[in-house]
C-alpha cells in the first residue's frame, strides 16, 4: 500500500525504498524455509536499494545472503568499519578484516583477526603504530608471546626476536629463549636488560669463559670475574692447543 501511495504521489525515491523493504522483509522470512526464494527476494531488494544509493541497506541484504565479502566491501564504503570487519571475518578474509578494524580503532578485534589469520607481523606492526590503544595490557602481551612462539616454529629467528623484544615481561623473555636454547640471543637480551650475571651464566654454559668474565665484571662481580680468568688460564695450560695436560705451560 505504501509503495502505491508513493507512486501515485510521484515520489519515486520513497516508492523504491518501500518496494525494497517489502522484498527484504519477505526474503528474511524465507531464509528459514526456502533459501532460493530468500536469495531471489534479497537480490531484488539489494538492486532497489542500490538504485537509490542506500549502500548500507544493500550491504545488509548481501550479509543476509551470506555474501560476506561483498557485504564487507559495501560496509567499508559506508564507513561502517566494525560491520565491515565482521563480514570479512565471516568470509575468512583476515587481512582485510584487520585493516578495517584498525582503521576504525577496533584494536582488540584487529588483533583477533591477525591471530586467526596468522598475520603476526602485521599485528606487531599495528601495535607499534598505535599510540594510546584501548587494549588491555594482557591482550597485547598474549599476542606478542603467541607471535614469538609462531615465529619460533617457523624457524624465523629475526621475527621471533622482534616479538620477544616487544614484550614487557622481562622474566618471560629470558625463560622463552632459555627453554629453546637461543643462547646467543639470550646473552644479548640479558645485557640489554642490564642482567649481566645471567648473561655471564649463559656465556659460561657456552664455554666462553673470557666473555663470562667480562660480563661478570660489568655486573660488578670482580672477584668472580678474576676466578673465571684464572680458571681459563689453568685449563689452557693443561689442555690448550696440542697439550695433553703435562707438563704445564709456562706463561
Amino acid at each position: 500500500m505504501a509503495k502505491l501511495s508513493f507512486k501515485r504521489a510521484g515520489d519515486r525515491y520513497r516508492a523504491k525504498l518501500s518496494e525494497a523493504a517489502e522484498f527484504q522483509e519477505r526474503g528474511e522470512k524465507f531464509l528459514r524455509v526456502d533459501q532460493s526464494a530468500a536469495k531471489r527476494d534479497l537480490q531484488r531488494a539489494a538492486a532497489l536499494y542500490e538504485s537509490v544509493e542506500k549502500k548500507d541497506a544493500v550491504a545488509k541484504c548481501f550479509r543476509l545472503m551470506k555474501d560476506f565479502q561483498r557485504a564487507g566491501f559495501l560496509y567499508k564504503q559506508c564507513s561502517k568499519l566494525e560491520l565491515s570487519g565482521d563480514c570479512y571475518m565471516a568470509a575468512n578474509l583476515h587481512s582485510e578484516a584487520s585493516q578495517v578494524y584498525a582503521e576504525g580503532n577496533h584494536y582488540e578485534k584487529c588483533l583477533e583477526a591477525c591471530a586467526k589469520g596468522r598475520l603476526y607481523k602485521e599485528g606487531l606492526d599495528f601495535i607499534r603504530k598505535w599510540t594510546v590503544p584501548s587494549v588491555p595490557a594482557n591482550t597485547l602481551e598474549k599476542f606478542r608471546k603467541n607471535a614469538a612462539e609462531y615465529f619460533h616454529r617457523k624457524v624465523d629467528a629475526h621475527s621471533m626476536m622482534e616479538a620477544v623484544q616487544a614484550s614487557s615481561d622481562a622474566d618471560w623473555k629470558i625463560a622463552f629463549l632459555e627453554r629453546r636454547e637461543y643462547l646467543d640471543e639470550l646473552i644479548e637480551l640479558a645485557c640489554s636488560l642490564g642482567n649481566f650475571e645471567k648473561a655471564a651464566e649463559v656465556a659460561a654454559r657456552k664455554g666462553n669463559v673470557l666473555r663470562a668474565s667480562e660480563l661478570l665484571e660489568n655486573a660488578g662481580k670482580r672477584s668472580e670475574a678474576a676466578r673465571k680468568i684464572l680458571e681459563h688460564i689453568r685449563l689452557q695450560s693443561l689442555w690448550g692447543g696440542q697439550n695433553c695436560g703435562w707438563p704445564l705451560k709456562s706463561f
